[in-house]
């Protein structure tokens, strides 16, 4: 398979259901130990629920995540989801980051805010 240029694009089908579905979230009674002594905090995981339910704003992280060309290809059987973007400024460096989309949790986090404008605008 050639390499495929795609942009991520979540239906708002699968977003209302999401929401839907945390709504609907049962969490497990507080046992009394103290906040992660006995697994993840209660307190935390409500919040953390209802951030995802009510507050994250889906849409303007695919905007900041489709600010780079995404492509897909086919690597050796395993689709393969990377990034091209050339450097810029008077000897720019190409950063190679490889992970594969399984358990990947932002691809971006931690390295295009570090390229620097002379690298990456």
């Amino acid at each position: 398979m050639p390499s495929q240029r795609f942009e991520i694009e979540i239906p708002e089908a699968t977003l209302a259901d999401l929401r839907e579905r945390l709504a609907r979230t049962r969490l497990v009674p507080h046992d009394g130990a103290a906040d992660w002594d006995a697994g993840t905090s209660p307190a935390y995981l409500r919040q953390l629920v209802d951030y995802w339910r009510s507050e994250y704003d889906w849409r303007a992280q695919e905007a900041r995540i489709n600010r780079f060309a995404h492509f897909r290809a086919a690597v050796g059987g395993t689709t393969l989801h990377f990034i091209h973007e050339r450097g810029r400024g008077p000897s720019p460096l190409p950063p190679s980051q490889g992970r594969t989309q399984r358990g990947a949790r932002d691809p971006l986090h931690g390295t295009a805010h570090r390229l620097g404008p002379a690298s990456h605008a």
